[in-house]
């Protein structure tokens, strides 16, 4: 082409493409190097955008999409076709996946086919999770005491206890959301039931006689063993196995019981052992040693947290020591020690906190979700007003981690006020008075369930469907002002309870539970 009419082609809109790009070669071939220096400088000016995802193969495009939240390969979709097409690859969503859970995917068949669309559909939910927006939801005011001061949620089960109003109940009732199964357990003498637990495979019960029940989830098969009412302060389920704990004279007794072998073995931990033997209680200058030692006759401060893999147990326990600069102010501690299902000591460890103050172990809450980190329930005080705490343990590492709660840099979170599923995280949104840095004072005022996103996609937003209607009344300054909230969570489901109110909120973001036939169930059990 003649270079003199490289510009009119150009000018012309009707030419192709073809005839374009050949009026462009034809120009770059008249250019001399003084001009190339020139053009150079002209496209330095501009900068030029290069989609790496769309010209990579699927499979490092898998590799790059696994450094990311299990979440970005299904919100990049609406990039481009080409991004689409190759973030809906079933290498990319399980690779994300496979690290996202750790574990092999529950009704993974290693059928390409039918594994890409389980593996499709999980990331979905992780996203809709992620973001607070479920495909359902379901707000119930259960108008009969059909639900109890503690409801539990682990899987697809929901377990609770009939309340009765003042007295205890001997109703416990198991749900299954994805099979829509309710049945009713109690004891044979219709015994009070005092607590319960469970684990992805048991749920177990104790009556005020120190007999406990148990029962497999899958088979409804039911068993029992009996201590004494004292070894049921501490009370856990975790996998196949029970295990109690009480003080009995100067040591921390500790029984585990296996479903399937139906036996049980029980060993002490003295004072004088680790952790124990770590504790040194703060005492105010102007108060007297108690005679009782460094314990004080306080012996609730600790829990137990059996591991089935390794079938060891951990006990946490708590104390208060004096700080450096400071004779006067309290410094938290936590000390915590492993043992084998003999009671042979094994290792130990502390976490220490900066923050002055009294902090006490109550309990190792019931994990919800396979692949859960245990979680261990603390009472803080400070200044003469206390809240509770929630810090997270990694069992593989032994030490507490760092939850990650965006916009928080601290390691624990408030309870119940919020809670977390792997690294999402969800919260109670109250009508508060923030009169400090350190505290929330809650007053009269509306509830509503809020999504607070991830640490690396953090958001902040009201979930799709919750109600604001008033749920509870509190006076400001009241301490556990919120101990009669209940907010549960899982991979499948958002749960808030309201004790007060038995007002009932549920949040579904798996497409295959249907919340329809949840209703009618539990809106027939509220009317019995």
């Amino acid at each position: 082409m003649d270079p003199i009419d490289v510009v009119d082609a150009l000018r012309q809109p009707a030419k192709s493409n073809a005839s374009r790009k050949e009026a462009l070669d034809a120009l770059l071939k008249e250019l001399t190097p003084y001009e190339w220096r020139d053009l150079q400088a002209i496209l330095n000016q501009r900068s030029f955008q290069y989609d790496i995802v769309g010209s990579l193969p699927a499979e490092l495009v898998a590799i790059v999409f696994a450094h990311l939240d299990v979440a970005a390969p299904y919100r990049l979709r609406c990039v481009s076709r080409r991004w689409n097409d190759v973030l809906r690859s079933s290498d990319t969503v399980k690779r994300a996946l496979q690290k996202y859970y750790d574990q092999p995917l529950v009704g993974a068949t290693g059928q390409n086919d039918e594994d890409a669309a389980l593996y499709a559909r999980k990331a979905e939910q992780i996203y809709r999770l992620s973001t607070g927006k479920p495909y359902s939801s379901l707000s119930l005011e259960l108008r009969a005491k059909s639900l109890a001061s503690k409801i539990l949620l682990t899987g697809d089960t929901l377990i609770w206890v009939g309340d009765n109003g003042f007295t205890l109940s001997y109703k416990l009732y198991i749900y299954n959301f994805r099979t829509h199964d309710l049945w009713l357990v109690h004891s044979p003498a219709r015994e009070s039931i005092v607590k319960h637990a469970s684990s992805d495979q048991l749920v177990a019960f104790y009556t005020f006689s120190g007999t406990c029940y148990v029962i497999d989830l899958v088979s409804r098969e039911r068993k029992h063993f009996k201590l004494t009412s004292a070894m049921f302060y501490q009370f856990q389920v975790r996998g196949r196995m029970v295990a109690c704990s009480g003080f009995l004279e100067n040591a921390a007794s500790i029984y585990w019981w296996d479903f399937d072998s139906s036996s049980g073995r029980s060993f002490n931990v003295r004072l004088t052992d680790k952790p124990f033997l770590d504790v040194e209680r703060w005492i105010p200058p102007h108060q007297a040693w108690n005679p009782l030692g460094r314990w004080g006759g306080r012996f609730e401060w600790y829990g137990i947290l059996p591991d089935c893999s390794s079938k060891t147990f951990i006990i946490f326990t708590s104390n208060v020591g004096k700080n450096n600069d400071s004779q006067s102010v309290p410094v938290c501690c936590i000390h915590y020690a492993q043992y084998d299902l003999l009671g042979k000591f094994i290792r130990g460890g502390r976490k220490g906190f900066s923050t002055p103050g009294t902090l006490t172990v109550l309990e190792v809450l019931q994990p919800t979700g396979r692949g859960e980190r245990p979680r261990i329930l603390c009472n803080y005080a400070r200044m003469g007003r206390e809240y509770r705490a929630v810090f997270e343990f990694d069992m593989h590492a032994f030490a507490f981690t760092e939850i990650g709660l965006p916009g928080s840099s601290r390691n624990w979170v408030p309870y119940p006020e919020i809670t977390w599923w792997r690294d999402i995280f969800y919260g109670i949104l109250l009508s508060e008075n923030e009169n400090s840095n350190d505290y929330k004072y809650y007053e009269y005022g509306e509830c509503a369930t809020k999504c607070y996103g991830t640490s690396d996609m953090p958001t902040s937003k009201v979930v799709t469907g919750s109600s604001t209607t008033p749920w509870y009344e509190t006076k400001a300054f009241e301490t556990h002002a919120m101990e009669n909230m209940h907010l549960l969570m899982n991979e499948a489901v958002v749960i808030v309870y309201a004790k007060n109110s038995h007002r009932l909120e549920i949040f579904c973001f798996d497409k295959e539970i249907s919340l329809t036939d949840t209703s009618k169930i539990l809106s027939r059990l509220s009317e019995t």
